[in-house]
């Protein structure tokens, strides 16, 4: 294991280990989770139009779980702020 001359793993190093570890995904996910939690790092507002429903989230975690959000996200004709109202059906 090559360590640097500050004493920390090289970057690609320490992603290859935490990529292969069982137990990545599940602390990724929680370490998510927490954060929403408690608002830290939330960027976007997501909203049911019948005002049913609204929550803080990562907008990272939106467009990587959705199509549908991601092509919102990355058209360039529409704009896309930090709140999102989408159909509560």
């Amino acid at each position: 294991m090559e360590v640097s001359s500050n004493g920390l793993l090289p970057v690609s190093q320490m992603l290859g280990s935490m990529q292969r570890s069982p137990t990545y995904t599940d602390s990724l996910l929680s370490a998510l989770s927490e954060m929403r939690n408690q608002n830290l790092f939330c960027d976007v507002t997501l909203a049911s139009d019948d005002g049913t429903f609204q929550t803080k989230v990562h907008k990272v975690v939106l467009v990587a779980a959705s199509q549908y959000l991601r092509s919102l996200f990355l058209d360039p004709d529409l704009i896309v702020t930090d709140h999102i109202t989408v159909p509560s059906t």
